[in-house]
């Protein structure tokens, strides 16, 4: 079994200081990309790699061959082995091993490249529509909370855990802005909130029935009068 994936690697930038601070030391700054990965479990791909790449080991469950200059899996590549986890250089690449090496080629589920500019101007998108809106609502919210150049992001997500990472940009250029584009906010609000318009009376009112006996007398014709 082969799987290509991606990986993303730490790299030391060296900065020159300027020529005021000549004498000074170089300084380093960490940052990190990403480059292709092949993951290999086939057992007798991983022994046929072993011989082309003169790993001495006895025991290998699993290999992983890192394309370092993303100029395409060969020479000059790193091997990772396991379970020793120990990384090899490969320097030489016969012909017959390059010719499987140039088969394995990364290809993302889904990739867009837009030109930069407004999210809401971008166009439709008529297939995948569900990654596709991923992509608008990330770059819509990137757009209002940093306007400056460059920035790079990282978001993974598994059963357990969110990853998301930003590294390459500005920070005094990152605000904080909650509201949506082009009146999205204001449409949103507008259906998840309903009015109730009620009326209220102070007036009291109480019916009460009362009811009585009268009595009122009055003579019969036998009555004598004196």
């Amino acid at each position: 079994m082969k799987t290509l994936t991606t990986i993303l690697i730490l790299m030391l930038v060296v900065v020159n200081l300027a020529a005021a601070q000549q004498h000074t030391t170089a300084q380093g700054r960490v940052s990190q990309t990403s480059v292709p990965l092949m993951t290999i479990s086939d057992a007798k791909l991983i022994d046929y790699l072993m011989d082309e790449f003169f790993i001495p080991e006895t025991l290998v469950t699993r290999m992983e061959i890192i394309d370092v200059g993303k100029n395409g899996f060969g020479a000059k590549d790193l091997v990772k082995t396991y379970p020793s986890e120990e990384i090899y250089f490969v320097e030489f690449v016969s012909q017959d091993a390059q010719q499987i090496m140039n088969d394995w080629k990364f290809q993302a589920n889904f990739q867009i490249i837009a030109q930069n500019g407004d999210p809401d101007v971008i166009g439709s998108y008529s297939e995948n529509k569900p990654a596709y809106n991923i992509f608008l609502s990330l770059l819509r919210s990137l757009v209002r909370n940093y306007k400056d150049y460059p920035i790079k992001l990282k978001l993974e997500r598994d059963s357990s855990t969110v990853t998301f990472e930003l590294w390459d940009y500005n920070e005094n250029e990152l605000k904080f802005d909650p509201k949506a584009l082009s009146g999205t906010s204001d449409r949103l609000a507008k259906q998840a909130i309903t009015f109730v318009d009620s009326t209220y009376y102070d007036c009291i009112f109480i019916y009460k029935t009362i009811a009585d006996t009268v009595y009122i007398y009055q003579p019969t014709s036998n009555t004598v009068s004196n």
